[in-house]
């Protein structure tokens, strides 16, 4: 309910476009915890009551769904500490509860029981988490563009008038994008 207010009062203040905060395309590798999922059909209705929420204005008012992929940046409750300076207190906050346990029941049933691993498109240091990600296999890079076609699809299912494919802050596809985070030779 919290969300369909907020991005109805979002549509209610004048905005001709409003982009969602991250979408998870996929279970896996769904991070930060408790962001919005779209990485199966049941999260179709509850994601079709935000865009619904926001046509019924009237206004002209259009919403897209941004899809997004951590990468090698998913974020751990003992992680919090060294990113203080760059989480914004409710992500910060959700950390906190994560590493006490203290998320809501329904929280606890619809989230991964481990944090899932740091991936990227090489295997460099991350000097930010002081650790370095995984490297992804052509098998796993191929499940993903699958993850974030079927993202696509679901969110045009849900009524959204386009997706963002986020890629920028160095999740997943701006580390593709990079050459300092991307060093493959398979492309």
């Amino acid at each position: 309910e919290r969300l369909v207010d907020l991005y109805r009062n979002l549509g209610l203040g004048g905005v001709g476009l409003i982009v969602t905060g991250i979408v998870s395309v996929m279970a896996k590798a769904h991070s930060p915890h408790r962001s919005m999922r779209i990485d199966g059909d049941q999260f179709i209705n509850g994601l079709k009551r935000i865009s619904t929420a926001v046509h019924e204005l009237n206004n002209g008012c259009r919403i897209m769904l941004q899809l997004h992929h951590p990468g090698r940046q998913i974020i751990k409750p003992e992680d919090a500490p060294t990113l203080f300076p760059f989480l914004s207190p409710a992500v910060l906050t959700a950390l906190q509860r994560a590493a006490q346990g203290s998320q809501p029941e329904q929280a606890q049933r619809q989230e991964p029981s481990s944090f899932p691993d740091p991936v990227a498109p090489s295997a460099l240091p991350d000097t930010l988490f002081g650790r370095t990600p995984r490297e992804l296999s052509l098998e796993e890079i191929e499940e993903i563009i699958e993850a974030f076609a079927g993202g696509i699809i679901r969110a045009q299912q849900a009524g959204f008038d386009g997706v963002q494919l986020h890629g920028a802050h160095g999740w997943l596809l701006s580390s593709f994008l990079s050459p300092h985070t991307n060093k493959r030779e398979d492309r």
